[in-house]
């Protein structure tokens, strides 16, 4: 038996299934609810960090499946000696997940500050108290943000 016009007959190994498209959705979007609900307390950094970990996943390997094609196109390519058949596979896919790292780690930075950048901001709920022109030039809060911890 024969089974042609199927979308599993036509698929590439580099395009997503429809199940492998849902689960990789239901996951960014949980995550980015769960990024998006740890902005009403402190920025708890833990909860945010795991969040992004699961944006980072699925950027990873949608990206690993669909850059595959193109990797082996510019030559990127080596053979898996592990197999018996011994087929040609990409290269370099550690690039990809190194880019997607860089990406989550720039726009995770804010969360372990968020209560710092808050106080520095916006004067931490302190508006109305009057500052002297000495603290004003040197900045609000700024002396107190924990530079030490960013490295």
């Amino acid at each position: 038996m024969v089974v042609r016009n199927s979308p599993r007959a036509t698929s590439t190994p580099s395009s997503l299934s429809f199940t492998e498209i849902l689960s990789l959705l239901s996951l960014t979007l949980a995550s980015f609810g769960i990024i998006a609900n740890t902005f009403r307390g402190d920025g708890e950094p833990l909860i945010a960090s795991l969040a992004f970990s699961g944006v980072a996943f699925a950027a990873s390997y949608s990206m690993i499946r669909w850059l595959g094609p193109t990797f082996m196109k510019a030559g990127l390519k080596g053979k898996d000696m592990s197999k018996v058949h011994k087929k040609e596979i990409p290269e370099t896919m550690g690039a990809v997940c190194a880019v997607v790292y860089l990406l989550i780690i720039i726009v995770f930075i804010p969360f372990p500050f968020y209560k710092d950048i808050v106080a520095a901001t916006s004067g931490g709920g302190n508006r109305d108290v009057v500052k002297e022109l000495e603290h004003v030039q040197t900045g609000r809060f700024l002396h107190r943000f924990p530079h030490s911890k960013v490295e």
